[in-house]
Parts: C-alpha cells; structure tokens; sequence
C-alpha cells in the first residue's frame, strides 16, 4: 500500500515526525515498512498492510488513525459542506441480491463538465503509481485512497432506465474500461441497467457508460460488496483491481456514505478549476446535486465489547494501569466507559477486526510498544502430545524405505490431466492430480506418463542422471495427497528403475513391499507387480492400532563430503580390460584414478562387471574387468577431445603393464 507523506500530513494540525522517525514507528507498532521512497517531491511509503488491518488500513484516512494512535498527536476534524440539493431526473436503485450487496448508495449530479484534473490531484495520483484519465474519475481514485472506499461514476444519459444489482445471466458479456471483454457467468453480480451490465459489481467497471469529455450529467455509486464473493469473482474473470483489494478485505457499509459525502464535495469544488483562460466559467447555480438513493437492507451492527483491565494485562503479561490503557484506547477512537472494573467500548464502525476482549489487549499492546513486555519462558506442558496416526505410520513407512535405500520425492500436485479441473492454473497444470504415479488411471497404467508430472517423470529424469549419481538402480518413493471425484485421499506410491538388470527392478520393489508390510503388520497390504506400486495407505492407517508412543529415532546417517552440484554436462566413460588371475579389482581401479591424474574425475572408477574364462584344469586363463566413469567440470561444458586425451593417460598405464585393453 503506498501511502503519501504530504496527503498525511493534511490530516493533522500539528508537526508529524519526519518520513524516516515515521518508517520507524509504523515497523514498531503497526505494519512493516517494505520502502520508503522519493517521488516528484513528495516521501512515499510502501507498507505492508496485512488482512487483519486491511479493512480500515487500505487508505490515508486508516494510516492517518495509526498515526495519531501512536504517537498521541490528534487528528483534525473535517469539516463537512453544506450541500445545495436539487431536484434532478429521478434515480431508481434496486437490489436483488442483498446477501451479496450489503449496501448500495446512489446519486445523480447534472450539467458537471468533464476536464483534466487539476494539478494537485493529477500529481497526486500518478505519484501512486495510477494514470490520470478526468476530473471525475480521478476524484472517485482520490476519495479511494482518502477514506478506502472504492467509488464509481457512471455517465447517467448512457444508462437506460434504473440501475439493479443482480446475478448475470449465462453468457452475458461485457466489455471493461481498459477494454477486456469477459464473458459472464451466473455466479458474477453485475450492476446492470435495462440494456444490460454496466460494470461488474465491486471489481471494474464497463466502458458503455464511461464519463469522458462529452459527459453532461453523471450517477455516483457507493456501495458495499461480500468479500469472500468479491474474490470468487475476481478470480474468475481474472480482473484484481484496488476496488477488489479491498472489497476482498471487507469494509463496513457505514464506509460508504463517507466516500458518498466526500467525493460529492470534491467534485461540485471543482468549479475554481474551470475558471481560468482554457476552460469556459460554468454556473455554479446550473450543477445541480440530487438527493441521495440509499438502499441499505440490513444495518450493520455496531460492535461493543466488555473487558477488564486484569483481562488486558494478563493477556499481555505485563501490568498495564488503567489511565494508560484508556489512554491508548481513546486515542484509537474508541468510546470507553468504565462499569466498575469492566471498561465498555464503543468500537468504532471501521475497526470490523476488534471483536473479543483479545483483540482489544493485542491493541493496547501494540501501541503501548511490544519492547516493553519482558520476555518469560513459559510454563512447560504436562501432558503429552497426542500422536498423530497418519503421521507416525507415515514417517514408520519412511523409516522402512529410506533404510533400503529408497529417495523420498514430492511431486506436482497439479497435472494436465485428471478427475478435478481447477478454477486457474498455470498453463498445461488444469487438473489435480489423481494419482502419484502420473498416469491417467491406476486401472490403465498403459495409457502413458502424464507430461511433467508424477513419481514417472521423476524417475525418468533421475535415470537421465543416474551416472553422475553413481547409482545402479534408481529407488524413488512418496507419500502425498491425491484429488479424485471421491475426495482426498493419501497415497502411497513406489518406482524402481534399474536399466541393467529389468528382473532387479522388480525384486527391489517387491522386497520393500514385504518390508512395509512385515514392519507394520499389515496383513491385507497388496503385493506388488512391476517395478511401480501404488496404493490408498490413507485407508489402510486407519485400519491400524493407535499408536501409544513415539518410537521412531532419527536414521544414523553416514559422514559424507558433499559439493556444489555442477550445471555443466557430464561426460561418461566405460573402460573393459583383461589382466592377469591375481589382479584384484582394487588395483585395478586404483591404476585408472591414478593415471587419469583429475579432479575431472566424479564418479568411479565403478567396477559394473567381471568376466572369468576358465581352462579344462578349472584355472583361470582369462580375467575382464569392466569400469564406469563420469567426467565433470564445475566451470565449463568438457569437450570430448579433452576426455580422450585423459583416457589416452588411462589406456598407456593399462598397456604398460601388457595388460590389455578390450
């Protein structure tokens, strides 16, 4: 949220601190400060109002209370206009989903002329980053940042009859202000008129009532919208605006007659701008304010809450004196009357985040400055954790596949194909995944690897490097949430890959299988077939006893030296020799790391396989040996010349011995 140094500054009589001293305050007891800046003169601060201050704090106004709250200095009072009403065509409002609209203030105001904006205010409202487009439709920005209340203007001879907030009908379209043409569901409200919509409600308004410079007589609307609906929507037609920001955080209705009021008197005090050579004088006596429209189903209620002084210092673990925290409450505009030893507030209509007495000991902490409380160790717990079943017999599974050497993954839980297709995703990841495996169906497994996802995909990049890992066998397993028509459920799923020995694959996975089963005792535990498993392990826990101690001890891993893996390709090499019967393959591989003489040299030399060639006397005539080697650079891409001119050093130390190389 950037917040102007000089608009805060017209909101006190008094001196405020300096930008810096101020970036300091609010860190200490309001919001964290991500920048402060310097714009065309002006200080700007950039803070990170979070969703709990959001509905008051989105705004000069909120900012300014935190201000005044914090270091005591008051805030001046505005003094509001007495405005002329007169009487204007007739403006008919209705509401047809109150649930959605909690409030809907209108007001026709005629023979306005449409103008750029004044200095101050197009200076205003580009140093926040906006773009200044009118006189009207910069004023309805100003009194957004201002009080937090989003505002529209529509131009009132565009709108064909009354103005009704609804549901839009399946497939009605409209086309926004920047010029987005969204497709309508019937789960959008819209403000529409007998036409059709003319903006959707609470996010972005619609271009074919749009106020430009032929603009005569315009219909201002203030209102209010259900947050959690204002989201839905947002993300449906992928339109986030400020508008919705803050509709999403929630404001109280009461807000809007505020904005209503100011942006009215903003607007008829733009007559000294028209008053100078480029514009002709209008008639103050000829713009004429109608009376307001204001339908209002269902007042908001007003919050009141009781609470003691022990109440607020217990909670904050400190003792607060009364005149201190009353103090401290007031300053926050909240009416305080003591009941004995309750003290009654008044919560003011803005601060819809204040509902119990926690919250109310959490604000006078806050400003009474967190630094001051001392810190405590608290009391230890006496009784135990319960333990979790899902958790244990998860981490038990763990324990058994780690300790066979499997690698635990987690995967993608969105994928291109599946049985539940989000509302918006990254391109080619619609769907939940409906199993860890990553084929379309556990049931059809033949019908591929969904792209880019899944325990398979895994398993084929691991296998891609499978030689500068210096693994034989790739053993990969996970234990994650999968989505399907029936609900969530956690499975467990499993994949061998051993390219050299395919029976291998299958003996591994099997013996894991039997692992599990044996460990944890599960009896209707299915077999495994094939080198990949999977199963609902989220069923079978909750067949099993619960646990009644915690039992599981962290793995005694080995002392290993690891490095920074290289982003360079690498190089392998096999290497086949016969030698004499008493050559032991120790001596052999020492000779090749010794007469490679690199630290090219990553992985091996690895012994991968022996042959023996015996004579009728069952002697040993012939011996081979095999190696595997791995090449890699950790500052640049090895050529193959330079691989070859280390394995011309291995293959003379091999010859020179009348070893011979296969």
């Amino acid at each position: 949220m950037l917040i102007s140094y000089n608009l805060l500054k017209t909101y006190f009589d008094k001196e405020i601190p300096a930008p810096d001293r101020l970036a300091e305050l609010f860190t200490f007891h309001s919001f964290e400060v991500d920048k402060v800046s310097e714009k065309n003169g002006g200080t700007l601060f950039d803070l990170k109002v979070l969703p709990d201050r959001a509905h008051y704090c989105l705004c000069h106004k909120g900012i300014a209370g935190e201000l005044s709250a914090i270091t005591g200095i008051p805030l001046q009072k505005h003094e509001y206009q007495n405005l002329k009403i007169s009487k204007v065509k007739e403006l008919s409002v209705k509401i047809e989903e109150p649930n959605l609209c909690r409030r809907y203030i209108g007001r026709r105001v005629e023979n306005i002329k449409v103008y750029a904006s004044p200095k101050w205010l197009k200076d205003f409202i580009e140093v926040l980053g906006g773009r200044s487009i009118n006189n009207i439709v910069d004023a309805t920005n100003f009194i957004m940042t201002d009080v937090g209340q989003p505002l529209h203007a529509f131009d009132a001879d565009k709108v064909r009859g009354g103005i009704t907030v609804r549901l839009a009908k399946a497939g009605e379209k409209i086309t926004t202000l920047d010029g987005k043409n969204v497709v309508l569901d019937e789960k959008c409200l819209v403000i529409a008129d007998e036409e059709g919509p003319l903006a959707i409600a609470g996010i972005k308004g619609g271009n074919r009532a749009e106020v430009d410079e032929n603009t005569k007589n315009i219909i201002l609307e203030s209102a209010n919208f259900q947050p959690s609906e204002t989201r839905r929507t947002a993300g449906r037609v992928q339109i986030l605006t400020e508008a919705s920001k803050r509709f999403e955080n929630e404001l109280s209705p009461e807000v809007a007659m505020e904005g209503m009021v100011k942006l009215t008197e903003l607007i008829t005090g733009f007559e000294s701008q028209w008053n100078n050579a480029e514009h002709t004088q209008i008639d103050a006596e000829k713009m004429r304010v109608g009376e307001l429209v204001d339908i209002y189903p269902t007042k908001f209620p007003k919050t009141k809450i009781e609470v003691s002084l022990k109440e607020i210092s217990g909670t904050l673990g400190i003792e607060i004196k009364e005149k201190e925290a009353v103090e401290i409450l007031e300053r926050m505009n909240i009416k305080v009357e003591k009941n004995k030893d309750n003290l009654e507030l008044d919560i003011p209509y803005e601060r819809i985040d204040l509902k119990i007495p926690e919250d109310i000991a959490e604000e006078v902490g806050r400003i009474y400055g967190y630094e001051k409380i001392p810190a405590k160790i608290p009391k230890s717990a006496k009784t135990e954790a319960k333990i979790l079943p899902s958790w244990y017999y998860a981490e038990k599974i763990r324990d058994i596949l780690v300790g066979q050497g499997f690698s635990e993954v987690l995967t993608y839980s969105f994928a291109d194909k599946g049985e539940l297709e989000v509302m918006s995703a990254a391109t080619g990841k619609d769907f939940l995944r409906a199993n860890l495996i990553g084929v379309e169906s556990l049931s059809e497994k033949g019908i591929g690897v969904v792209n880019g996802a899944g325990l398979l995909k895994s398993m084929d990049l691991n296998q891609k490097n499978a030689p500068i890992l210096g693994l034989e066998a790739i053993k990969i397993f996970e234990i994650g949430r999968v989505f399907t028509k029936n609900g969530e459920e956690t499975h467990l799923a499993l994949a061998v890959s051993d390219k050299r020995n395919k029976k291998n694959s299958t003996n591994i996975l099997k013996q894991a299988v039997q692992n599990v089963k044996e460990v944890l005792n599960i009896k209707d535990l299915p077999d495994s077939v094939g080198d990949d498993y999977e199963i609902d392990i989220g069923k079978i826990i909750s067949t099993l006893p619960e646990p009644t101690k915690w039992d599981i001890k962290p793995a005694n891993l080995p002392d290993k030296k690891y490095q920074k893996i290289s982003i360079y390709p690498f190089v392998p090499r096999d290497i086949a020799m016969f030698v004499p019967p008493e050559v032991k393959q120790e001596q052999a591989a020492d000779l090749i790391k010794k007469s490679a003489g690199t630290d090219l040299l990553v992985v091996g030399p690895t012994l991968f396989d022996v042959f023996e060639k015996k004579g009728a006397d069952g002697k040993i005539e012939k011996k081979s040996l095999a190696f595997h080697m791995v090449f890699q650079s950790q500052e640049k891409t090895l050529s193959d010349d330079e691989v070859n001119k280390i394995m011309d050093k291995v293959y003379k130390a091999i010859s020179s011995l009348g070893w011979e190389i296969r």
